[in-house]
């Protein structure tokens, strides 16, 4: 499957399947959380998934990630509008100790289909893709354009663009 066409609703299903796992903290303050452990292989969805899928997953879990915490960063007055229009997952770290704290997206490839545990452990070898940043770039330009026409998509998008891995 391209990517173009697993972001939306395959993205979706697979999300709440993963979320669904037992020791998945799934919500907070009514917001999805994702932890490392909910990607790695102690999660059975994910042990379940073909390399293609988790790339396709992670890739996405990427995206997703990084545009709201860019919203937050850079565009704090506009979060409140952008979260309740999006209702995107938050990267935080394993409890105990790490429940609290936003992650970098980039994290999310490496503890993609790893070993649960410390961050030195993880061994996920997930990459983004080349074909998928026009794609994204594409969806964040037609979201801003369409939703929230008071944040310039172009400059929002260069932001994301300064946070995604070399």
């Amino acid at each position: 499957m391209e990517f173009r066409n697993y972001y939306g609703e395959p993205f979706r299903i697979d999300l709440n399947a993963v979320t669904n796992f037992p020791s998945c903290p799934c919500s907070e303050a009514d917001e999805a959380v994702i932890q490392p452990r909910t990607i790695s292989t102690q999660n059975p969805v994910i042990r379940s998934w073909k390399p293609e899928q988790l790339q396709l997953f992670a890739t996405a879990l990427f995206f997703t990630v990084l545009v709201d915490q860019v919203c937050y960063t850079h565009y704090r007055d506009f979060y409140p509008q952008f979260q309740k229009l999006t209702r995107y997952p938050k990267f935080h770290g394993d409890c105990p100790g790490g429940c609290w704290w936003n992650l970098h997206p980039n994290r999310i490839f490496r503890a993609a289909g790893s070993s649960p545990g410390s961050p030195s452990n993880w061994s996920g070898r997930v990459k983004i893709p080349e074909n998928t940043i026009d794609v994204m770039r594409n969806e964040v330009l037609e979201f801003f354009n369409d939703y929230m026409q008071a944040i310039d998509g172009k400059e929002f998008w260069r932001r994301c663009v300064g946070e995604m891995p070399s």
